[in-house]
């Protein structure tokens, strides 16, 4: 049995087994520990259908009455099977292009004016090291937010809710 979760720009799967995953275009997915599947899910409780089918993947698995469990409970459940590999938790990227490369052309200076313009170049010693940017942010969670949000009516944006509240305000006068 596969239970899937769509949120953008993946598709994210939880199986049984392995074999409902292509490995060339699903991305496996590996928890070091059940609290670490557990932080995954846990954005994932308020969504009742993904929980109504979440209670069904453990039925199949033989688990005594799952739909008596409360939601963090089959949660918990899934979050400790996927640690133990008993289930699968697999990616796959729905974007498949590259990403667009935008360049800006600048007209090249006069000749006469170019030599004017070049600024001195520095030694090599004088360059200061560049550091590496590193993208700390929690992707995952960010989608899984956003959808929850979504699925409720949570305002993504703070400025969209405000020009809401004016309209709203507007139409009732």
């Amino acid at each position: 049995m596969r239970v899937t979760i769509r949120t953008w720009p993946e598709k994210i799967e939880i199986a049984n087994t392995r074999s409902y995953f292509n490995p060339t275009d699903h991305k496996i997915e590996q928890f070091r520990r059940a609290d670490d599947a557990m932080r995954w899910l846990r954005p994932h409780l308020s969504n009742h259908l993904l929980m109504k089918n979440l209670r069904s993947l453990l039925a199949s698995e033989q688990i005594s009455n799952p739909e008596k469990m409360s939601n963090p409970q089959v949660a918990q459940y899934v979050a400790t099977m996927l640690f133990q590999n008993k289930l699968v938790l697999a990616k796959t990227f729905l974007l498949k292009r590259e990403p667009a490369i935008i360049v800006k052309e600048q007209a090249a200076p006069p000749p006469a004016a170019a030599a004017e313009v070049a600024a001195p170049r520095a030694e090599p010693s004088e360059i200061a090291p560049v550091e590496e940017a590193v993208d700390n942010t929690d992707h995952e969670a960010q989608a899984a937010t956003l959808v929850a949000a979504a699925e409720d009516g949570t305002p993504f944006c703070e400025e969209c809710e405000k020009k809401k509240k004016a309209r709203q305000q507007k139409n009732a006068a």
